[in-house]
């Protein structure tokens, strides 16, 4: 983010994961530990605290960080960016930018269908003949509360790569 960003960047994380009553306990000297090795590696131009973070991990942070200068903006022009298997640089002239939106749960029935059925290789067809019809980028949407997304997603994603390569 910080390579592509023509504005400051933030990062500002929570203490750590919740636990199943929401409490998080990672200590500040861990969370300032984090957050600095991002500063030191010039990423950022702000740091805070978030969800489960505490004066004292402000504190920490504060301390951590004070003596790292802020990431330089660079104000020079960035083309934008998407990224899958390979990222795809793209500027004014690439327009019009084709996304293929048929391996969406939420607007293809069809593609819905066959995720529900278990048809994945058929399913990655989809995105194969969209590519193969000028899409640039594909949309892959899996958000199904019927349906455990992160499997859905690990194995849809092993198969369409091997058909797709945007």
């Amino acid at each position: 983010l910080s390579d592509l960003a023509t504005s400051a960047v933030s990062c500002y994380p929570n203490a750590g994961l919740p636990d199943e009553e929401g409490n998080y306990h990672e200590s500040p000297e861990l969370l300032a530990q984090k957050i600095k090795g991002f500063a030191d590696k010039g990423w950022l131009n702000f740091v805070g605290g978030c969800c489960g973070t505490t004066p004292a991990h402000i504190k920490a942070l504060a301390e951590a960080v004070k003596e790292v200068a802020p990431r330089s903006l660079d104000r020079s022009e960035h083309n934008h960016a998407v990224t899958g298997i390979e990222p795809l640089v793209y500027d004014d002239s690439m327009r019009p930018l084709f996304v293929g939106e048929r391996t969406n749960v939420i607007g293809s029935r069809k593609f819905k269908r066959l995720i529900a059925e278990g048809k994945i290789e058929e399913a990655s067809e989809i995105a194969r003949a969209q590519v193969k019809n000028g899409a640039h980028v594909i949309d892959i949407c899996l958000a199904d509360p019927d349906r455990e997304e992160m499997e859905d997603m690990e194995e849809f994603i092993q198969e369409v790569v091997k058909k797709v390569k945007v």
